[in-house]
Protein backbone atom coordinates (compact mmCIF):
# COMPACT_ATOMS: atom_id res chain seq x y z
CA UNK A 1 0.00 0.00 0.00
CA UNK A 2 1.55 3.47 -0.78
CA UNK A 3 0.73 6.51 1.52
CA UNK A 4 0.93 10.14 0.24
CA UNK A 5 1.09 11.94 3.51
CA UNK A 6 1.72 15.52 3.65
CA UNK A 7 2.98 16.28 7.26
CA UNK A 8 4.45 19.47 6.74
CA UNK A 9 4.93 21.26 9.99
CA UNK A 10 4.64 18.17 12.31
CA UNK A 11 7.15 17.81 14.92
CA UNK A 12 8.11 14.83 16.73
CA UNK A 13 5.32 14.20 19.82
CA UNK A 14 7.38 15.28 23.02
CA UNK A 15 9.52 17.80 20.68
CA UNK A 16 7.42 20.91 21.99
CA UNK A 17 7.99 23.28 24.55
CA UNK A 18 5.57 23.14 27.37
CA UNK A 19 3.96 26.12 29.35
CA UNK A 20 6.33 28.34 30.94
CA UNK A 21 8.99 30.80 30.60
CA UNK A 22 11.70 30.63 28.52
CA UNK A 23 14.61 32.21 27.10
CA UNK A 24 14.79 31.40 23.24
CA UNK A 25 15.93 31.95 20.39
CA UNK A 26 14.12 32.73 16.91
CA UNK A 27 14.54 29.76 14.91
CA UNK A 28 12.38 30.39 11.91
CA UNK A 29 10.27 34.17 10.49
CA UNK A 30 8.37 33.80 7.57
CA UNK A 31 5.10 35.70 5.72
CA UNK A 32 2.22 33.47 4.85
CA UNK A 33 -1.02 33.40 4.54
CA UNK A 34 -3.89 31.49 6.41
CA UNK A 35 -5.73 29.46 5.77
CA UNK A 36 -9.09 31.99 4.98
CA UNK A 37 -6.11 33.72 3.26
CA UNK A 38 -5.33 35.82 5.62
CA UNK A 39 -1.98 37.75 6.48
CA UNK A 40 0.39 35.70 8.47
CA UNK A 41 3.42 35.91 10.00
CA UNK A 42 5.00 32.04 11.24
CA UNK A 43 7.15 32.51 14.04
CA UNK A 44 9.35 29.61 15.26
CA UNK A 45 11.05 29.82 18.63
CA UNK A 46 13.74 26.86 19.88
CA UNK A 47 14.99 26.25 23.12
CA UNK A 48 18.11 23.73 22.73
CA UNK A 49 16.17 21.58 25.55
CA UNK A 50 12.30 21.95 25.18
CA UNK A 51 12.39 21.81 22.11
CA UNK A 52 10.26 24.55 19.25
CA UNK A 53 7.24 26.46 19.62
CA UNK A 54 5.43 28.18 16.55
CA UNK A 55 3.47 31.24 17.37
CA UNK A 56 1.01 32.33 14.22
CA UNK A 57 0.75 36.61 14.26
CA UNK A 58 -2.02 38.83 12.66
CA UNK A 59 0.38 39.68 9.59
CA UNK A 60 -2.58 42.47 8.57
CA UNK A 61 -0.98 45.90 9.68
CA UNK A 62 -4.05 47.61 8.79
CA UNK A 63 -5.16 46.38 11.87
CA UNK A 64 -4.51 48.12 15.29
CA UNK A 65 -3.45 45.54 17.41
CA UNK A 66 -1.41 43.04 15.11
CA UNK A 67 0.52 46.64 13.95
CA UNK A 68 1.52 47.56 17.05
CA UNK A 69 2.05 44.10 18.13
CA UNK A 70 4.58 43.58 15.52
CA UNK A 71 5.87 46.79 16.34
CA UNK A 72 6.93 45.45 19.84
CA UNK A 73 7.67 42.15 18.85
CA UNK A 74 10.45 43.64 15.85
CA UNK A 75 11.77 46.27 18.47
CA UNK A 76 12.35 43.50 21.21
CA UNK A 77 14.23 41.64 19.05
CA UNK A 78 16.82 44.40 17.89
CA UNK A 79 15.78 45.33 14.59
CA UNK A 80 16.05 49.09 14.26
CA UNK A 81 13.61 51.20 12.57
CA UNK A 82 13.38 54.98 11.36
CA UNK A 83 10.74 57.04 12.51
CA UNK A 84 8.13 53.70 12.31
CA UNK A 85 9.90 52.20 9.39
CA UNK A 86 11.50 49.00 9.02
CA UNK A 87 12.93 47.15 6.31
CA UNK A 88 14.53 44.21 6.99
CA UNK A 89 14.73 40.22 6.25
CA UNK A 90 14.10 37.04 7.72
CA UNK A 91 17.77 36.69 8.38
CA UNK A 92 17.98 39.95 10.48
CA UNK A 93 15.49 38.29 12.85
CA UNK A 94 16.64 34.45 12.73
CA UNK A 95 19.06 33.60 16.04
CA UNK A 96 18.04 36.87 17.78
CA UNK A 97 17.33 35.45 21.37
CA UNK A 98 14.09 36.36 23.01
CA UNK A 99 12.08 35.60 26.21
CA UNK A 100 8.51 34.41 26.15
CA UNK A 101 6.33 33.14 28.53
CA UNK A 102 3.71 30.07 27.31
CA UNK A 103 0.91 29.57 28.98
CA UNK A 104 -2.47 26.47 28.80
CA UNK A 105 -5.50 27.93 27.53
CA UNK A 106 -8.80 26.03 26.63
CA UNK A 107 -10.18 26.76 22.77
CA UNK A 108 -13.83 26.72 22.68
CA UNK A 109 -14.17 26.46 18.76
CA UNK A 110 -12.17 23.10 18.84
CA UNK A 111 -12.61 22.40 22.99
CA UNK A 112 -9.18 21.69 23.41
CA UNK A 113 -6.51 23.29 25.31
CA UNK A 114 -3.55 24.51 23.69
CA UNK A 115 -0.22 25.78 24.59
CA UNK A 116 -0.27 29.40 23.37
CA UNK A 117 2.10 32.60 23.54
CA UNK A 118 1.01 35.10 26.46
CA UNK A 119 3.53 37.55 26.37
CA UNK A 120 7.26 38.12 25.31
CA UNK A 121 9.85 40.59 25.67
CA UNK A 122 13.74 41.74 25.31
CA UNK A 123 16.23 39.32 26.15
CA UNK A 124 18.50 41.50 28.31
CA UNK A 125 21.95 39.03 28.81
CA UNK A 126 20.22 36.86 31.81
CA UNK A 127 18.59 33.51 30.41
CA UNK A 128 15.30 32.92 31.69
CA UNK A 129 13.72 29.17 32.38
CA UNK A 130 11.23 28.13 34.23
CA UNK A 131 8.78 25.02 33.49
CA UNK A 132 4.91 25.36 34.41
CA UNK A 133 3.28 22.06 35.49
CA UNK A 134 0.23 20.93 32.84
CA UNK A 135 -2.74 20.61 35.43
CA UNK A 136 -4.46 17.29 34.42
CA UNK A 137 -7.80 19.24 33.71
CA UNK A 138 -5.36 21.25 30.83
CA UNK A 139 -4.64 17.93 29.22
CA UNK A 140 -6.62 17.26 26.12
CA UNK A 141 -7.69 13.30 26.99
CA UNK A 142 -9.56 11.94 24.35
CA UNK A 143 -11.29 9.12 26.90
CA UNK A 144 -13.02 11.91 29.45
CA UNK A 145 -14.74 14.33 28.94
CA UNK A 146 -12.79 17.99 29.86
CA UNK A 147 -13.42 18.59 33.23
CA UNK A 148 -14.22 22.32 33.14
CA UNK A 149 -16.44 22.89 30.24
CA UNK A 150 -19.93 22.87 31.19
CA UNK A 151 -22.34 19.95 30.35
CA UNK A 152 -26.09 20.43 28.38
CA UNK A 153 -27.04 18.48 31.52
CA UNK A 154 -25.38 20.95 34.10
CA UNK A 155 -27.80 22.74 36.84
CA UNK A 156 -25.84 25.71 36.00
CA UNK A 157 -26.56 25.63 32.11
CA UNK A 158 -29.23 28.52 31.34
CA UNK A 159 -29.46 26.95 28.12
CA UNK A 160 -30.37 22.84 29.21
CA UNK A 161 -33.81 22.95 28.18
CA UNK A 162 -33.14 25.02 25.15
CA UNK A 163 -35.36 21.95 23.00
CA UNK A 164 -37.96 22.08 25.92
CA UNK A 165 -41.21 24.17 26.67
CA UNK A 166 -40.64 27.29 28.19
CA UNK A 167 -41.94 27.51 31.68
CA UNK A 168 -42.31 31.05 32.41
CA UNK A 169 -45.20 32.63 34.72
CA UNK A 170 -46.52 35.48 32.45
CA UNK A 171 -46.67 37.87 36.08
CA UNK A 172 -42.73 37.64 36.06
CA UNK A 173 -42.62 39.36 32.89
CA UNK A 174 -41.42 43.06 32.08
CA UNK A 175 -44.01 43.61 29.21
Amino acid sequence: MNFNLNLQGAQEIGNYMQPGQYSVKIKNFESKESKNGHPQIAITFSHKEEGDFTHYANGDTSNDFAKNWLFTFIKAVGVQGNNGQFSFTERDIIGKPINIELKREYNDYTEKWNTVLKRFWKFEGTPVYEKYEVKESEKNNNNQQQTNKPSVNDGNNPFANANGPIDLDDSTLPF
